[in-house]
């Protein structure tokens, strides 16, 4: 199974969007309501409301959102070397791991925040490798403000942009106040729009009141999805022992973009514990998990036994979906 998507071929496109098609296939036929915004995602709120009593519509583009970040995750993979050039690890881990958490396939902020953030791992990647990235590190910080403005959980990646000056080595004040003035310039203009919508003192006072009340322990996931959690870990955690075990981790780019993905999965994992508890609106680790284990099959000289494992890991992911649906109908 994973030679098969060794090299980026039509047919390994199609193949995907209908292994993806079948992972969603009993959320789109059990659609569930969009996700209600909070108080302090605007964005996401204006991305909402359009398709907020369709909830047929609103699960298909959440699954057209999931596609497109996979698209973009895999190009983004592949550009900076993490993959092969001609590989489509990156789409098959995208759509696996997303695929396997049922509770996540509505419409939601998690998946416009992936796009966003996408945009900011791209930057990230590109500046190890560039002399002037001021105009990058305010891109930067624009795109993880967006971020936040989805999905209000995704504040605390505002502590990853700090983790990534850090390994890029940036050694300039100027450097570190770019993004900042990024983070202030995006608040500057929501201010702004609340004042003229003569808003911004209730919005105000309604956005720190619902931030401070969404800052809860996650809720526990089922049973089987527990047991689906331990699986990927499994997975994960083989891939990231295997990855740090190649020859290839002697290029020090390779190596920075790594602990990038490694200190985003770190931080990432405050974010379960924002929203309200809501778990599937943060899962924001599949993006570093999805990387690691693309980056291991990419990596593999055989594949008879992964392949094995992969095929383990779709099977019970599908019978959890259908579980999973069935019985929240």
């Amino acid at each position: 199974m994973i030679r098969f998507f060794k090299s980026s071929f039509l047919v390994q496109y199609v193949a995907l969007i209908a292994l993806a098609l079948a992972l969603w296939l009993p959320a789109i036929l059990k659609a569930g309501k969009a996700q209600p915004a909070f108080a302090g995602e605007p964005l996401y709120s204006l991305l909402a409301s359009p398709v907020a009593n369709y909830p047929q519509i609103s699960v298909l583009l959440a699954f057209l959102l999931m596609l497109a970040a996979g698209f973009m995750f895999n190009a983004i993979l592949s550009a900076h070397g993490l993959i092969p050039r001609t590989s489509t690890y990156g789409l098959l881990f995208w759509v696996i791991v997303g695929g396997s958490q049922p509770a996540a396939m509505i419409f939601q902020p998690l998946w416009p925040a992936l796009l966003m953030l996408l945009m900011a791992f791209n930057l990230a990647f590109r500046m190890y490798e560039q002399e002037n990235i001021n105009f990058q590190l305010f891109n930067f910080g624009i795109w993880v403000a967006l971020t936040a403005l989805i999905n209000q959980a995704a504040w605390v990646f505002v502590i990853w942009i700090f983790s990534v000056l850090f390994i890029l080595r940036l050694s300039r004040l100027r450097e570190w106040l770019i993004p900042l003035l990024a983070l202030l310039t995006t608040i500057i203009y929501l201010l702004i729009f609340w004042f003229l919508q003569n808003k911004l003192v209730f919005n105000l006072k309604l956005f720190s009141a619902d931030f401070a009340a969404s800052l809860i322990v996650p809720a526990t996931p089922g049973t089987f999805q527990l047991v689906m959690f331990a699986f990927l870990l499994m997975l994960f955690f083989n891939a990231l022992s295997f990855n740090y075990s190649l020859s290839a981790d002697r290029n020090i780019a390779m190596r920075k973009r790594k602990a990038m993905l490694n200190s985003f999965l770190i931080i990432a994992l405050g974010a379960f514990f924002m929203r309200g508890g809501h778990w599937h609106t943060t899962l924001f680790t599949m993006l570093p998990i999805s990387a690691h284990l693309a980056i291991w099959a990419g990596s593999l000289s055989r594949t008879a036994r992964p392949s094995f494992v992969v095929w383990l890991f779709l099977l019970l992911a599908l019978a959890n979906n259908i579980l999973y649906f069935s019985t929240n109908a």
